[in-house]
């Protein structure tokens, strides 16, 4: 029985080991390396950021998923 079992574990470890070989890649079938991006207009431009009025007061009523309101 151990025997069995260390032969599986044995073929086991040695089709992970061999799984990810295979044939090498031609490099006609390798794809582009593209070192630069496209250009494109305004993307050296900041984004504007909106003008936003002060935050909301909180209420004293105790709103669900709120902390209660500190006194």
């Amino acid at each position: 029985m151990h025997a069995w079992f260390g032969l599986l574990m044995g073929c086991a470890i040695l089709l992970f080991m061999v799984g990810g070989c295979g044939p090498r890649a031609l490099p006609e079938d390798l794809s582009q390396i593209v070192f630069e991006g496209p250009d494109v207009p305004g993307a050296d431009k900041p984004y504007d950021m909106p003008e936003l009025g002060p935050p909301p007061l909180r209420s004293e009523s105790n709103e669900p998923g709120l902390p209660p309101f500190p006194r």
